[in-house]
């Protein structure tokens, strides 16, 4: 992941949280169609492919989406067309929602990395650490499920629990990490699995069970939760 994408899908997570709040858009599909449609807008695209878009989608946002998944979302945007395997744009523009809770999202997460920079600078007696670094870990335990650096994740869980009581800083930091699973969502086409219309049983393994008791950190807790929230959800649901 180079720099700008591991930047720029950090505030996306923020983007995708914000837009998901805004209950303007009733799947995650239109959600991603928003994106595409800023790039269109930007980039003054007159037709593009799937594959094409899934690339600059990466080198704007650092999302890293499946063509199919983005052939999708772009067949729900309003006067667009697909003609032999190109779509063709007549005619768009940039929503209003989506352009004001990006600009928020970019403020957002500039803030909280700034402030978690200054954190772990202070508590390492590490003035090298640098912003990127700090920001693919993030993304690293966030997206790609890698543990990083030991000292990164104590001082990250650290700078949380710290700042519990700081609402703009934790309504910040969850803003990113619910839109951090939120994109693992789009990241998975369901139109191509279809629906789970049986019953599923999950075995967790022993580390997600130690996650849930909190004996991983504050954060493996907090994913933890948010896992067993969706699935207390889905039980109680009426709804295959």
């Amino acid at each position: 992941m180079d720099k700008t994408n591991s930047t720029s899908l950090l505030a996306s997570f923020t983007t995708i949280k914000s837009l998901s709040d805004a209950k303007k858009y009733q799947n995650s599909y239109q959600i991603l169609a928003e994106f595409i449609r800023y790039i269109i807008v930007t980039d003054s695209l007159y037709s593009f492919q799937a594959n094409e878009m899934k690339n600059k989608l990466n080198e704007r946002f650092g999302f890293s989406i499946p063509e199919s998944v983005v052939k999708t979302a772009s067949k729900g945007i309003d006067n667009i067309i697909l003609e032999k395997g190109t779509f063709k744009v007549l005619k768009t523009e940039i929503d209003a929602v989506f352009e004001e809770k990006k600009n928020e999202a970019d403020s957002i997460n500039d803030n909280i990395i700034n402030l978690l920079t200054e954190y772990v600078r202070s508590r390492s007696d590490n003035f090298s650490v640098e912003k990127e670094d700090l920001t693919k870990a993030l993304i690293k335990f966030l997206v790609e499920d890698q543990h990083t650096s030991a000292n990164y994740i104590e001082l990250i869980s650290e700078f949380i629990l710290i700042n519990e009581q700081n609402e703009k800083i934790q309504e910040g930091w969850n803003r990113i990490r619910e839109g951090s699973i939120l994109y693992l969502g789009i990241n998975h086409n369901i139109a191509e699995t279809g629906s789970i219309t049986k019953s599923l049983t999950l075995y967790l393994g022993t580390e997600i069970l130690f996650s849930l008791a909190g004996y991983n950190g504050e954060i493996y807790k907090q994913l933890a939760d948010d896992f067993y929230n969706i699935v207390r959800s889905a039980n109680l649901s009426r709804k295959k």
